[in-house]
């Protein structure tokens, strides 16, 4: 997936309209120092271009699975590195924020906040490939009511069950 391109007017949008915990993440000193160690740590000179990654997520311009790959793309890393990197990354920078980092990538009726009437909730994921049944069109289960003879089966079924249990209910009291 390619890195998100934005100049610094789309920027200054985007962080308009986060949450407050995520604009002062972005820009958080101790945030600045675990980057700085982290790339201290695994000899990367160019600790701006993984400053500038981590802004990205921060932002909800990336989401934080695409930011491993993004280190290897953009930083040239090997796949070991970047999995070290984006380890740490998640821990010091991405955990303490994980809440405002899911609300601000969930889809509509994700996140458990009343959504307008109308607006369609997936019961799956979209990178799951949930199987398409009369039954689960567009995500939604639909049931149909069931017939005459399909009251009568399930009524017929529930009569013999509990006749059945009646007789061999051990925990059951007789009644005088």
């Amino acid at each position: 997936m390619p890195t998100p391109q934005y100049d610094q007017e789309e920027m200054w949008k985007i962080y308009e309209k986060l949450p407050e915990e995520l604009k002062q993440a972005v820009f958080s000193a101790e945030n600045a120092d675990h980057t700085f160690s982290i790339c201290e740590r695994y000899g990367i000179n160019e600790c701006p271009k993984v400053a500038s990654l981590i802004g990205l997520v921060l932002m909800g311009v990336m989401l934080p699975r695409n930011f491993e790959a993004a280190l290897m793309k953009e930083m040239g890393l090997d796949t070991d590195t970047a999995q070290r990197i984006t380890q740490e990354v998640n821990r010091f920078i991405f955990y303490p924020v994980k809440q405002q980092l899911e609300q601000l990538h969930a889809k509509p009726g994700e996140t458990g906040v009343p959504q307008e009437v109308g607006v369609a909730t997936p019961r799956h994921s979209d990178e799951l490939a949930a199987r398409e049944t009369p039954e689960t069109a567009n995500g939604y289960i639909v049931e149909e009511e069931p017939s005459q003879a399909q009251k009568e089966k399930r009524k017929k079924k529930k009569e013999i069950f509990t006749e059945e249990q009646k007789g061999s209910d051990t925990y059951r009291e007789p009644t005088e």
